[in-house]
């Protein structure tokens, strides 16, 4: 028995078409049903997928194609194949589309950076991490072990001294830590750090004022304050109220 076109066609599935890379037409004019049905078999074996579009179903596809600049009656192998090939590329269409929009949805709703903010920003974190990394730091409870606190509350030392304006605290991925260089080698605060806050405690934030110890200034001949806090405390103090002259906000 030949093989008509008059078959019906086999309906492209919505994953065969999202997952296809490349389609392969093949025209079945002057061969079996038999035949036909083992070029599918094998086709199937070896992973793909195997398509019968019937010559009126890929007109009806492709009827406003702009594809379509020549002869359809003479032409019926290449209006299957732009069906096939029409298929699958609206159905990839269809898949990117929904992909972006749950990107979109996904993406938390922010406003977009400057360059320079970025730059500032991962020079700011760079030198925080410089600053832990030189001098370390302590939460509340170990201040109050590092003196031997036998208090139940260890904490509460060292938020006495935060209070009482000795010492200061910078907030680091959630939990507050006290820079090491605040502190003599017994565990007590340098009576420096308490001159420095009434200086500049209330004119920069936490962080900022960390970062001042510790960076190169021109009032020190490019030296930094947490160098000098024990042989030049005089010059690290004015180095501070000049600093606090010039502070505009």
């Amino acid at each position: 028995m030949e093989y008509r076109e008059e078959r019906a066609a086999t309906p492209l599935s919505e994953d065969e078409g999202q997952r296809a890379l490349a389609a392969f037409l093949l025209d079945f004019k002057g061969i079996t049903v038999p035949q036909v049905a083992a070029i599918g078999e094998a086709v199937r074996q070896h992973g793909f997928a195997y398509v019968t579009v019937k010559n009126t179903l890929a007109l009806v596809s492709v009827r406003d194609s702009p594809l379509l600049e020549f002869d359809r009656s003479r032409d019926p192998l290449r209006l299957k194949l732009i069906a096939i090939l029409k298929s699958i590329y609206m159905r990839r269409l269809a898949m990117k589309q929904q992909m972006e929009q749950l990107i979109e949805a996904m993406t938390p709703q922010a406003a977009v950076p400057l360059p320079a903010q970025v730059l500032q920003a991962r020079r700011n974190a760079s030198a925080r991490d410089a600053l832990l990394r030189e001098f370390g730091a302590m939460t509340s409870a170990q201040i109050g072990e590092n003196v031997g606190s036998r208090s139940p509350n260890r904490a509460a030392l060292a938020h006495r001294w935060k209070s009482d304006g000795r010492i200061f605290a910078v907030s680091h991925q959630g939990t507050n830590y006290f820079p090491g260089f605040q502190f003599k080698e017994d565990g007590q605060p340098l009576e420096l750090i308490a001159q420095i806050l009434g200086i500049l405690g209330s004119k920069r934030e936490p962080w900022e004022l960390a970062l001042w110890f510790t960076a190169n200034n021109g009032w020190l001949a490019g030296r930094r304050p947490v160098d000098l806090l024990s042989e030049e405390p005089v010059e690290v103090i004015t180095a501070a109220e000049r600093e606090a002259e010039n502070q505009f906000f």
